[in-house]
């Protein structure tokens, strides 16, 4: 964790927010009721997903950060906020709803190897009350606010209405908006700054083969016409992206020069100093939220089936620093 969040800005981050479990332990023989493992239990533990899995990587990256979302009234609620507050980071901003659980992904592991994941979740739109209150509470959340970070899961906080007046509230005040798009489609997004897809999401989007960097620029050209948005891909150390000067490639060399790269290899110290504490209650599991992955490979599986670190604020620094 950076000692000076100060210096990073004060980021507010809208989005579906969920809660990760692991269920951990060994397994040695096959169960004769059937073909299936038998996992002897070791322990459970539990860690932010989903849009609050952003938002702590990004006081990993040395803000302040403003959590805005919807969660039930719950167990898993009420464990999500104890660990949101174990890093700094409010759930004032949390809208309860009674009517829907809390997004639960519980995996089942031994080593390294997921057996299989339990979801617990009711997808689909929010109730017209808790749509309100979600874009109260976003806009109360945006006052002095440097950035806005729409983190799109695709799992019923952004109807078109609640996008739609997120990024005008923004816009308003000046704020620019960062969108991590889970749509096929990118026009509710409208209006923000910057969308910030996978090279799958870009694809589909743009209905173009995004295989090799031309592509890559071609689709985001498209995307950024259609849409009047900056697009931008990343990549392991790396990242190509349109706006108004025209195809462009930047590298973390090139931010280590701007001296923007430091945020970059903060996160990485961060990240080993945490894995050697953990590695030995763990059993040589990695933890896909491990607060600090801000500069690696583009998400393979954004909605979290292997294990993976799945942190989506990934070339983040580029934007805030």
């Amino acid at each position: 964790m950076l000692s000076d969040r100060s210096s990073g800005g004060t980021i507010v981050v809208v989005g579906d927010v969920m809660i990760d479990r692991y269920v951990t332990g060994k397994v040695e023989r096959i169960s004769p009721e059937a073909p299936v493992p038998v996992l002897l239990h070791s322990h459970d533990w539990a860690v932010a997903g989903g849009a609050a899995n952003v938002a702590v990587n990004i006081v990993a990256l040395g803000c302040d950060v403003r959590l805005v979302g919807a969660v039930g009234s719950d167990q898993n609620a009420e464990d999500l906020k104890e660990i949101l507050a174990r890093t700094g980071i409010s759930s004032a901003h949390l809208v309860a709803d009674a009517a829907r659980p809390t997004i639960c992904k519980t995996r089942v592991v031994s080593g390294r190897q997921q057996f299989f994941r339990i979801d617990r979740e009711i997808a689909g739109r929010l109730s017209d009350r808790v749509e309100g209150a979600v874009v109260e509470q976003a806009r109360a959340a945006m006052a002095h606010a440097d950035l806005v970070v729409i983190s799109d899961y695709a799992k019923g906080v952004f109807s078109d209405q609640v996008l739609q007046q997120v990024i005008e509230a923004a816009k308003l005040l000046g704020t620019p908006v960062l969108v991590d798009p889970k749509r096929r489609m990118f026009e509710a997004y409208r209006g923000a700054d910057l969308i910030k897809p996978n090279s799958g999401e870009l694809s589909a989007a743009s209905g173009m083969p995004c295989s090799t960097d031309a592509e890559v620029e071609a689709a985001a050209a498209a995307i950024a016409n259609q849409f009047d948005v900056r697009c931008r891909r990343y990549g392991i150390g790396r990242a190509c992206g349109v706006d108004g000067r025209g195809p462009h490639h930047r590298g973390c060399g090139d931010d280590i020069e701007r001296g923007r790269g430091r945020c970059c290899q903060q996160a990485r110290n961060s990240d080993r100093r945490q894995s050697r504490a953990r590695r030995g209650a763990r059993a040589g599991f990695q933890s896909k939220t491990s607060p600090g992955i801000a500069c690696d490979q583009i998400d393979r599986d954004r909605d979290g089936g292997g294990v993976a670190p799945h942190g989506r604020e990934r070339g983040l620094h580029q934007w805030l620093f």
